[in-house]
């Protein structure tokens, strides 16, 4: 049996890039490789790193090393010359496009990848991989049997899924693949209707995806792309009714944090006096009357409130001029 201090050796030779040493010790010793194939934990920091250890990759697999491992890591991490590899070694099997395509989605979350990597992955498979390697299959063609939990999510909700968790992870690009790209992928799900803003119309989807944000403490530039992308106002409002709904910090829901709550807050306020201006500016290009004196009086209450908010008890700052606001609005 061999000592699990060598395992980890071999390990660090990987995460040091030393792949030629690696190479080298695996090959000297059968039984090291299949430990380290029994072990698991050498082969997906291999396809972490990509092609400078596809010989490794290669060794491992040949002793029975999982292939849907490499495909798995290396889509985590946009390792898109790996992946093409791996289907060039035929290793590949029914539901590889589904496990590379929710791997990349994963790797959306990894605070240390780049937002691009995952777009890149979005594009291999839908301009390489589909017609090349998955003999044009849709992505919602089919859910993994191995994974019974994704049995409750029917298949053509996998991309709105997706879309949820690249949006919270700020790969912003790939949100927009997701929306936009045509094709016989179906990847647009605004141009195929599904996430398509409508007015006074059935807009479930948006509301869902704001509370997802809101849910998983994700940054406001996430909200910042769903005003872009959809209905500014319509994700104003419906923010300011979770702000509503949870000003009270003894009833909030849990997963709203202190510091988040105030981040939120100041997202919506910087909205807030952005239309009370807009709307005192119409109302003097209008031309209709003079403005009225009490307003005047309440821009200045409302500048001066801002210079001693950061001391006003939680949540004060949201009543007082949610208040003036409804005044100014009577005026």
């Amino acid at each position: 049996m061999i000592h699990t201090r060598s395992q980890r050796a071999l390990k660090n030779l990987a995460v040091e890039g030393k792949f030629g040493d690696l190479l080298k010790h695996l090959r000297a010793d059968r039984c090291l490789v299949d430990a380290c194939v029994h072990d698991g934990r050498l082969l997906p920091v291999c396809a972490r790193a990509g092609v400078p250890a596809l010989e490794v990759i290669d060794l491992l697999v040949e002793h029975g090393a999982e292939p849907r491992i490499v495909f798995q890591s290396a889509a985590r991490v946009g390792q898109v010359e790996l992946l093409e590899a791996a289907c060039e070694r035929n290793w590949h099997g029914e539901h590889t496009f589904h496990e590379i395509f929710e791997a990349a989605v994963n790797g959306a979350g990894n605070v240390l990848n780049h937002p691009r990597r995952v777009l890149n992955v979005f594009q291999w498979l839908t301009v390489v991989a589909r017609e090349k390697y998955f003999g044009g299959n849709m992505l919602q063609d089919s859910v993994p049997e191995r994974n019974p939990t994704r049995d409750e999510r029917r298949p053509k909700d996998l991309l709105l899924y997706a879309f949820e968790d690249v949006l919270v992870g700020e790969c912003f690009e790939a949100a927009d693949y997701l929306l936009h790209h045509t094709g016989p992928t179906c990847f647009g799900l605004a141009n195929a209707g599904r996430m398509c803003y409508v007015e006074d119309g059935d807009n479930d989807f948006l509301d869902e995806l704001i509370r997802h944000v809101l849910n998983e403490n994700a940054p406001t530039e996430c909200l910042d792309f769903l005003c872009t992308r959809f209905d500014k106002d319509h994700v104003v409002e419906t923010v300011y009714g979770y702000l509503q709904a949870n000003n009270d910090p003894d009833g909030r829901d849990y997963y709203w944090t202190d510091a988040y709550w105030d981040v939120i807050v100041r997202w919506y306020q910087v909205f807030e006096r952005e239309q009370a201006e807009v709307g005192r500016q119409l109302w003097v290009m209008s031309g209709d009357a003079p403005p009225h004196p009490g307003r005047e009086h309440l821009m200045n209450a409302m500048a001066t409130l801002d210079t001693v908010k950061e001391r006003l008890p939680e949540g004060a700052y949201l009543k007082i001029t949610s208040n003036l606001q409804k005044v100014y609005e009577t005026m």
